[in-house]
């Protein structure tokens, strides 16, 4: 049985589906009906490589055409990085662009791909609250904490915390904005140093 076809659904962009396209090219040509069973799992395994995608289906028919159902991660945040615009999404994915959506968190001052990854990572598991009420992350390591960073958020609070603990610090269960916000709405910094969490008046 020859694989004919690769057909890729639930993607809008039509340079992005050739993207996919093309790392699946590869699976093109001649296959017995089980080997192209056991393609199925490595057809995922190469879309989930590419950071963008998640809730795959992939559907084989006898006549050797393949369609690959997708669902496509938004972005979170947008950073510029030697004159070029990425897009950042949960999954870790970071990519270029050439137009921001106006919705976006801005990213400032990081200085290479690999730490928008990780900080992609690392939103996958925060508040909703919090994420929406950020306007800006910016990357303030210095000597001390090399990882740090901070939200700017737009009632003029800020949090300050190392890349590696967002995740769990910043998650629903574990920091409640909105009840810290109700004692002190505007000009506070929350300071997460270790397993503790300081609340400082923020001094111009």
């Amino acid at each position: 049985m020859k694989i004919k076809t690769i057909h890729v659904i639930g993607v809008n962009d039509a340079e992005l589906e050739q993207q996919i396209s093309e790392q699946l090219s590869g699976y093109m040509g001649d296959y017995t009906w089980i080997d192209m069973l056991f393609s199925k799992d490595n057809i995922v395994q190469d879309i989930e490589e590419m950071k963008r995608f998640e809730n795959f289906l992939v559907e084989i028919d006898f006549m050797g055409n393949i369609q690959v159902h997708v669902q496509e991660v938004q972005p979170l945040c947008y950073a510029k990085i030697q004159n070029k615009n990425y897009l950042i999404n949960k999954l870790g994915g970071v990519y270029q662009t050439k137009q921001i959506p106006s919705s976006l968190i801005q990213c400032s001052d990081f200085q290479s791909t690999e730490m928008l990854s990780q900080l992609g990572h690392s939103l996958h598991n925060v508040s909703d609250i919090v994420l929406n009420e950020t306007s800006e992350i910016h990357y303030c390591g210095d000597r001390y904490d090399k990882d740090l960073i901070e939200f700017y958020m737009y009632d003029h609070n800020f949090i300050k915390i190392n890349i590696s603990q967002i995740d769990q610090r910043l998650s629903e269960d574990s920091f409640h904005y909105v009840a810290y916000k109700l004692k002190k709405p505007q000009n506070t910094i929350y300071s997460f140093e270790g397993k503790y969490m300081y609340i400082k008046k923020y001094e111009k």
